[in-house]
């Protein structure tokens, strides 16, 4: 049995996961501050591209151009989600989010719409699917203003380094 420890000398990340969105699942969104909406869906495999092409991508407060941290994407098929993991910047900024968590917990994922289908139900009429997206950044957002039902942080942990 080999046992192996190393003294913590620092805490030096701040991570945050969840999901980033739902696959297959209708959501009523809008584009224009709800002066319209409809529903749309993200199918499985429309972000692969995206996925396959770009490691990590920002994180944002609100879409707004100030990066909190740096995200990384995953699939999960027992969520049937894309999940991400987030690493905070040390800004005041991000400190300032992290110190008010419990109001930001909602996530937005900017995307670009490349290849779009859609279907009809009788509960939710018209639903876009998105085929093919672009991801661009995910952004932290009030909670209780996420357009995508399940699209939040799920945990918060704290990253150490070892001293060596």
């Amino acid at each position: 049995m080999i046992n192996r420890a190393s003294e913590i000398a620092d805490f030096t990340g701040r991570t945050l996961e969840g999901a980033a969105y739902r696959y297959d699942r209708p959501s009523r969104v809008t584009d224009d501050s709800w002066q319209s909406s409809y529903y749309e869906e993200i199918l499985r495999g429309a972000d692969s591209k995206t996925l396959t092409e770009q490691g990590s991508f920002p994180l944002l407060r609100a879409h707004e151009s100030v990066q909190l941290g740096d995200v990384s994407f995953s699939h999960s098929d027992d969520e049937s989600a894309l999940m991400f993991t987030a690493q905070l910047h040390r800004n005041a900024e991000a400190d300032a989010v992290l110190e008010d968590l419990e109001n930001w917990k909602d996530v937005s994922v900017g995307f670009g719409a490349i290849r779009n289908g859609e279907r009809f139900t009788d509960h939710h009429g018209k639903i876009v699917q998105r085929a093919e997206i672009r991801l661009h950044e995910l952004s932290l957002a009030p909670t209780g203003t996420g357009l995508t039902k399940g699209a939040e942080v799920l945990a918060i942990r704290s990253a150490t380094t070892p001293r060596l």
